[in-house]
């Protein structure tokens, strides 16, 4: 069973990034002149996890765990809040973390992480060429970057990689520059030396406005997106493919604020879909499952917060889904997750029990070196934020 979990953390996301620049990156890390900071005291009374290194004045993305050890991606913001330098963060024990830069202009983004195999890459965006798009970077230690170019990248948004029996397949969709996600489903063969096929442009009569995620369950891949695009009401369309080239209309998933689906996952013959409901907030955390593939979805039991869930993963017995709390505003959010045996009926976990208890931050993925399980993110704060790693001892049944 593959799974990719997703990153968005609020119900729609924009495209655009500050400046312009006039060259793609380079691929040459450096060491930063900046000395990483840490602390071992825990994040919440009664929890054990603690800081474990910090980005002062920036933003970290999710944290990935392979044979190279645990490497976290993200960025240092210059005076006016915009991605000055792109950085990686290093660590072959958990102990020990080292903080890299990777050569560019530095409005490209360093974005989410994604691993198939012992590859990793990296899903940004920015300006370049003549229009911008997505900007995709390849590595094999987390330690030195090289980027993939082509042409079909721009105007468009990478947002997936998902490994399969059936091949590597990358998702995404049409994003202007300077807009708002906009429209569309494009997928692109990903070869095993980290290069980009021919994008194929997929296109239903039924299908979503715009596609947002994707998943491999267990004989097919699966993507979906709300039909009406991020501003619309409507249900989540889902769609299926054996090979990613030809799709069909599978299903729908529907609640009457409107269904947001952010991750769906195979559990057993089960399909199991994480979300919200509603657009603006408050919105309301929920859960569907589906015995028939994906055709039809019973809405789970969940409590009903000001929350949404984001991603899904089955952690030893039990289904563990993470996502965001919010304020009723949504100006103030932190890390919130729930526990389900079957995800039919989910129960809410205390916070600072599965992800760390602090104000402003907010993750998805765990990733475990040895006995230690840790979890990178952003804490949003003003005036500025920061980017910061929490690790803990690995739980045991």
């Amino acid at each position: 069973m593959t799974l990719v979990l997703a990153c968005n953390a609020q119900p729609t996301a924009s495209p655009t990034v500050p400046a312009v620049a006039s060259a793609a990156p380079t691929a040459t890390p450096v060491a930063s002149p900046a000395p990483p900071s840490a602390t071992t005291s825990p994040t919440a009374e009664g929890t054990s996890w603690r800081r474990v290194f910090t980005v002062e004045n920036g933003s970290l993305g999710n944290i990935v765990a392979g044979p190279w050890g645990l490497v976290a991606a993200g960025c240092i913001a210059d005076g006016n809040g915009d991605c000055a330098r792109r950085i990686v963060v290093v660590s072959r024990n958990s102990d020990d973390w080292q903080e890299l830069e990777v050569d560019g202009p530095p409005d490209l983004s360093f974005g989410s992480l994604r691993r198939v195999g012992d590859r990793l890459f990296s899903l940004g965006y920015g300006y370049y060429a003549p229009a911008g798009g997505a900007v995709i970077r390849t590595s094999t230690d987390g330690r030195s970057w090289t980027p993939v170019g082509s042409t079909s990248f721009q105007s468009r948004a990478v947002d997936d990689i998902i490994d399969s029996p059936a091949g590597t397949l990358a998702m995404g969709y049409e994003a202007p520059i300077d807009s708002d996600n906009t429209s569309g489903f494009v997928v692109w063969p990903v070869r095993a030396d980290g290069t980009f096929g021919t994008a194929r442009v997929v296109k239903l009569p039924s299908g979503p406005a715009l596609v947002s995620r994707g998943t491999w369950a267990g004989t097919e891949f699966l993507a979906w997106g709300v039909r009406d695009g991020p501003s619309g009401v409507g249900p989540t369309t889902v769609l299926a493919s054996p090979d990613g080239k030809a799709w069909t209309l599978r299903g729908q998933v529907s609640a009457p604020e409107g269904a947001n689906v952010g991750q769906i996952l195979l559990v057993g013959d089960v399909l199991v879909a994480v979300g919200s409901a509603g657009r603006t907030f408050p919105i309301s955390a929920r859960a569907w499952t589906s015995t028939d593939r994906g055709k039809s979805w019973r809405p789970a039991t969940v409590p009903s917060d000001n929350a949404a869930m984001n991603a899904v993963a089955f952690e030893g017995s039990v289904l563990i889904a993470r996502g965001t709390g919010f304020s009723e505003s949504g100006d103030e959010r932190h890390s919130v997750s729930w526990r389900s045996t079957d995800g039919t009926d989910w129960t809410r976990l205390a916070d600072g029990e599965d992800l760390p208890s602090v104000s402003g931050f907010s993750a998805l993925v765990t990733a475990t070196l040895g006995d230690q399980t840790c979890v990178a993110g952003t804490v949003l704060g003003d005036p500025s934020s920061s980017g910061a790693i929490y690790c803990r001892p690995t739980a045991t049944e």
